[in-house]
């Protein structure tokens, strides 16, 4: 019986423990929860605020980084084409005169040598445009021809030996006097 008695006190200690815990776990869901709850949604709206403020200030600069490399390799080239012109006329003043005149000669003929293959594609251009338009006319002569010339052609069609012929002879025709 002891033992019954034994075994009663340690249920009954489980029991109020686990009463206690029941009790603390309903004052949490009840009172701590629904402002955790609050605070908990209120950091993911912050961290979706965050991520769109992030994301932006990336793009940004990456705008940014894109504009300043873009501007770097422009200033860069115009640096290096400057040191290249500087040396070519330190290297072109060495040069004898008859040198640098065959060279301006050589500039000038290229500059002329584009020139005239512009006006060269620009004339083919005009002489297709110039035969399409002598073909169209060609062909409207043949037709204006026939339109003008309605005795000489007649529209009507050609006998062929299988065709019956029909004589429209006009007879003249007596009054009765």
């Amino acid at each position: 019986m002891y033992w019954l008695q034994d075994q009663l006190s340690e249920l009954k200690g489980e029991l109020v423990s686990a009463q206690a815990e029941l009790h603390t776990l309903k004052t949490y869901k009840d009172k701590e929860y629904p402002v955790k709850a609050l605070r908990i949604a209120e950091m993911k709206r912050e961290i979706l605020k965050l991520r769109d403020s992030q994301q932006e200030e990336q793009e940004d600069i990456s705008l940014l980084c894109h504009t300043e490399l873009a501007s770097l390799q422009r200033r860069s080239h115009l640096h290096q084409q400057e040191v290249l012109s500087h040396i070519a006329k330190q290297h072109a003043s060495f040069a004898p005169p008859l040198v640098k005149m065959m060279a301006a000669h050589n500039t000038t003929m290229m500059r002329e040598i584009n020139i005239h293959r512009q006006e060269i594609s620009e004339l083919e251009e005009k002489n297709q445009g110039l035969l399409q338009l002598l073909q169209e006319l060609q062909l409207s002569v043949s037709s204006g021809r026939k339109e003008v010339f309605q005795d000489v052609f007649p529209k009507a069609e050609k006998c062929l030996p299988e065709m019956d012929v029909v004589l429209d002879i006009p007879r003249d025709e007596w009054l009765p006097i």
